[in-house]
């Protein structure tokens, strides 16, 4: 049988979304720390982002804004270091393959869940690889159903390659 590759951990992108957002928070909370610590000092400071708020609040938003910028830091950075460990399990050849008909298939907007013979892949408890994307251009349909021929590359339960039967896409 022929498949045609339609995801490989190893074309995975830099998490550019998450950086940025963690970024800008950031720079938001040292804004508002410095906004608020002018106050403290008697300097007026007039901002377009936000009113004045009473000291006490400004004082508690800007520690609140940073924790967050870290949380998300720490959580962007987590999915830096699985999609290395990832990738490194694909270029060494370190994985299982099982290959048959999707069976159970179960959409949820946070990960789906399914069966390939005798495994199952919950998309939603196994960050990092496939997240129910493709990344690599696939034809008119492309998306993983019930009775779909794949051949799947995981290592505990992390998708590194999918690949879908040629002759089964339509």
């Amino acid at each position: 049988m022929h498949y045609r590759l339609v995801y490989d951990v190893l074309n995975d992108s830099f998490p550019w979304f998450g950086a940025a957002f963690s970024s800008g928070l950031l720079l938001f909370a040292i804004s508002h720390i410095w906004k608020t610590a002018g106050r403290l000092r008697g300097k007026t400071t007039t901002s377009l982002y936000i009113p004045s708020l009473p000291v006490v609040v400004e004082g508690a938003l800007g520690p609140i804004l940073l924790l967050l910028a870290a949380l998300s830091g720490l959580y962007t950075y987590e999915g830096l270091v699985r999609r290395t460990q990832l990738q490194e399990w694909s270029r060494n050849g370190q994985y299982e393959v099982t290959e048959g008909l999707i069976t159970g298939y179960e959409f949820r907007k946070a990960g789906s869940r399914f069966r390939v013979g005798n495994v199952t892949f919950d998309l939603l408890n196994h960050p990092g690889g496939f997240t129910n994307r493709f990344n690599i251009p696939a034809d008119e349909g492309g998306s993983l159903r019930n009775g779909l021929q794949v051949r799947l590359a995981y290592r505990d339960r992390a998708i590194l390659r999918v690949e879908i039967a040629a002759d089964t896409e339509r």
